[in-house]
């Protein structure tokens, strides 16, 4: 017998082999068959693989027909029952090397699953409950050995809807996903994101089902939460625009008057006086675009350089008079000149969600607020630092995940500092924490400089060119510029008269966009000035109007209500301006000035 080419198999096993092969053939044992069935055991145990097993029973095969003189197919089918005897051996070894294998799957399965925070059910084909983990226990309060043989359908406190569609799903051995309603062991609500599908064995046969669901009942609650207050805080934006709107009137026309009397006046302590007033209008307008903005944060979109200092002055001195005087602010915040490439209202948010929440840290004992902002390289860098209670080491990789929050419930949505963090991403800046335990947390915020390597996408844009104030009449030209100026506020119409003809200009007032296409068709102008809110026909149809019956005249707008949408359409028909309310006049003027000299 030539020797196999695996050295497995000693030249002892196989010789024993062609013996009871032979021995076999010729008398038919059942010793030879026993016998063969021990050789391929003890070759098992020895790790000799099945196909060697076969390849000795071929070679013992082959001198066995070289010897015979009978047919060769009477002797490979005598042959096979002994090869069958052999070759047993291994399913059985590899029976139980499968089984093994299957209770340890099925052992490491169980194991993850015990450790899940998502509760996972095991049905047989029919529907009825075999396995439930701990986390199904704690979320619907049923006992794992209640659980056990129930049927699923009536397992999950399901409405009846729900109920039929599982149904289907298990008559039909259909997968589905779907956020599912149902009622606990107690008649408690929950929610889930629910995953359910058949298990298939080797054969594609179905053998059970499985469902995973994920407790969601907190985040609906926080999401149901969160739309009644967007829209509570969308009511509030309408009526902060409304009311902003009128105060801007108002905050118009003490600017304006202000600026007239300015002229009068002789006295440097009447000058002084006047020039606190202004200061104080000056500052309501401020605080005008600072509600607006957070009224309406959506409504800006434009990228620009926004310096961070001015940001974090405005908006802490929103916050210093809602919090408690034992909260002392430390502001270092100067240098205007370091400015961010961004959304002025992205920026404003991101500092008020900071400070919000370390003010909200310290609220119960006091402390102290520190906020900065600096220059660290080609990065401007802003610092805020509480003296709070800090915050624990193993949350704090968690506390820009959206919805997570330590405070009670009712006092806060878990969406600040997740806000925070996608700003941060937004604009390519970075954030490092450094808290401790009873003494403070500090974050550290670096976002590019304007002007460096990844700082500005554009050229920033260069200020608005100061033209000198208008030249009296008679040096400018013998005849006056005629300047049509439209607006349904009598007042701030009325007031804005009094200031151009003052600087020496033709005025003619119109209180409605009708007149004054009126007025536009019957005489010449050298600029119209329009308001953007008006009854019946606003300022930028107007604009659309008198663009295509004088194109080359100039337009300039002014609004209470910033509009991105509304203000590009105006630029698209010809505005050069738009200025906002309460108007500067004096900015007015200049550009009245630089518009007419470029006219003449």
């Amino acid at each position: 017998m030539s020797p196999l080419a695996s050295e497995s198999i000693t030249a002892a096993e196989q010789e024993h082999y062609c013996q009871i092969l032979q021995q076999f053939l010729a008398e038919g044992s059942e010793t030879a068959l026993m016998e063969a069935t021990e050789l391929g055991r003890a070759m098992v145990a020895r790790g000799v693989p099945p196909e060697e097993a076969i390849e000795l029973h071929q070679l013992a095969l082959e001198q066995q027909v070289l010897r015979a003189r009978g047919g060769v197919a009477e002797l490979i089918e005598s042959s096979t029952a002994l090869l069958y005897e052999m070759i047993m051996a291994y399913g059985i070894a590899f029976r139980a090397h499968i089984e093994l294998l299957q209770r340890r799957q099925r052992a490491n399965l169980e194991s993850i699953t015990e450790q899940s925070d998502e509760m996972v059910v095991l049905t047989d084909r029919a529907g009825r409950v075999e396995y439930v983990n701990r986390a199904f226990s704690d979320i619907t309060g049923y006992r794992r050995s209640a659980a056990r043989q129930m049927a699923l359908v009536e397992l999950l406190g399901l409405e009846v809807g729900e109920r039929q569609l599982l149904q289907r799903s298990i008559e039909s051995a259909e997968r589905f996903s779907r956020r599912l309603q149902h009622v606990d062991a107690k008649g408690q609500p929950y929610v889930t994101d629910t995953v359910f599908f058949p298990l298939r064995d080797h054969q594609l046969q179905l053998s059970n089902f499985v469902l995973v669901g994920r407790d969601i009942t907190h985040k609906v609650a926080m999401e149901r939460d969160l739309q009644q207050k967007s829209q509570r805080l969308e009511a509030i934006g309408t009526l902060a625009a409304g009311i902003s709107h009128d105060f801007n009137n108002v905050l118009g026309m003490i600017l304006g008057y202000a600026s007239l009397l300015n002229a009068s006046l002789r006295q440097q302590e009447d000058r002084d006086n006047l020039a606190q007033i202004r200061a104080a209008a000056e500052r309501g307008r401020e605080l005008v675009e600072q509600i607006l903005a957070f009224s309406r944060p959506g409504r800006e979109r434009v990228r620009k350089a926004i310096p961070l200092a001015k940001i974090v002055r405005e908006t802490l001195s929103l916050l210093r008079g809602s919090y408690p005087h034992r909260i002392a602010f430390e502001i270092d915040a100067n240098d205007d000149s370091l400015t961010v490439w961004a959304v002025s209202t992205h920026l404003t948010q991101l500092v008020m969600n900071l400070a919000v929440n370390a003010l909200q840290a310290m609220q119960l004992e006091g402390g102290q607020l520190t906020v900065s902002v600096a220059r660290q390289g080609e990065s401007v860098m802003l610092k805020v630092a509480d003296s709070g209670p800090g915050i624990a080491a193993e949350i704090r990789e968690r506390i820009f995940d959206p919805f997570f929050t330590t405070k009670e419930e009712g006092e806060g949505t878990g969406l600040g500092l997740s806000v925070v963090s996608d700003i941060i991403r937004r604009y390519r800046g970075s954030v490092d924490i450094d808290s401790q335990l009873g003494r403070g947390t500090t974050f550290t915020l670096l976002f590019p400089l304007c002007g460096s390597e990844g700082g500005a996408m554009a050229a920033i844009e260069p200020p608005p060119v100061i033209a000198d104030p208008p030249r009296v009449a008679s040096e400018r030209q013998a005849t006056p510029a005629h300047l049509v100026v439209v607006d349904d506020e009598l007042s701030m119409l009325q007031l804005a008269g009094e200031v151009l003809q003052g600087a020496g200009y033709r005025v003619t007032l119109e209180s409605s966009a009708w007149s004054a296409l009126r007025t536009l068709y019957a005489e010449e102008a050298a600029l119209l000035i329009t308001d953007r809110e008006m009854p019946e026909l606003d300022g930028v149809e107007l604009v659309r109007r008198v663009h295509g019956l004088k194109p080359e005249l100039p337009l300039l707008m002014w609004t209470g209500h910033p509009d991105e949408a509304s203000e590009q359409a105006a630029r698209e028909y010809g505005v050069a301006e738009i200025l906002y309310k309460p108007v500067d006049f004096d900015r007015l003027k200049a550009v009245i000035e630089t518009i007419t000299r470029e006219l003449n």
